[in-house]
């Protein structure tokens, strides 16, 4: 683990009064040593925002474009109904699911600090970094949103994971046409889920 020391000259480099951006030219400029941009946390969202066109112009108007479960975009109609059933599966069970979301031209996106391995072992992921503490979350929660929109369902379902309530009241304001699924894992036998539909 890192030190205070490191973790505070981390936060020191990070923060959006460090970049400035310049629509008109279409240029940031990072006002601090040190500063990047790291998409990764985004970047299974773009690509799936970028194949749903590709695969409507291909005549493709209905199917399922999976990224590990945890990416899916649902095009179209079910064959055997209006919408296709996207099951989030619960960690300690993966015979059970905790919600289905029933989707159409949309993405369901899932983050979270655990997951279920093929060996259906539970697991911890690579840490969310809480900005305000610089620490890891230390929960184990997964976030997933259904939206229209790939890139904001991976956006959403990471800022969900650290987010104060209050916070997250306000934000859930800017939203709408959006499910966000958060469910915490607090034992084997214990789970907590909470469904807002915004």
């Amino acid at each position: 683990n890192p030190s205070v020391e490191e973790i505070e000259s981390t936060r020191l480099k990070c923060g959006f009064n460090k970049v400035e951006f310049d629509a008109e030219k279409q240029q940031i400029k990072f006002l601090a040593e040190g500063i990047e941009f790291d998409l990764e946390g985004i970047a299974k969202g773009i690509a799936l925002d970028s194949i749903k066109p590709i695969l409507q112009e291909k005549g493709i108007s209905n199917g399922i474009v999976s990224f590990g479960e945890s990416s899916i975009l649902a095009i179209g109609k079910h064959p055997n109904g209006e919408n296709w059933p996207i099951g989030i599966q619960n960690n300690y069970n993966s015979t059970d699911f905790v919600h289905v979301f029933l989707s159409s031209n949309e993405t369901v996106i899932t983050t979270g600090s655990i997951f279920n391995s093929d060996e259906r072992v539970v697991n911890k992921r690579k840490p969310i970094i809480s900005p305000v503490s610089g620490l890891p979350v230390d929960s184990n929660k997964t976030v997933s949103i259904k939206s229209e929109s790939a890139t904001m369902g991976e956006f959403l379902s990471t800022v969900w994971m650290i987010l104060p309530e209050n916070d997250k009241t306000i934000l859930s304001e800017k939203f709408n046409k959006i499910e966000i699924l958060e469910v915490d894992y607090l034992d084997k036998h214990d789970i907590k889920t909470k469904l807002t539909l915004l």
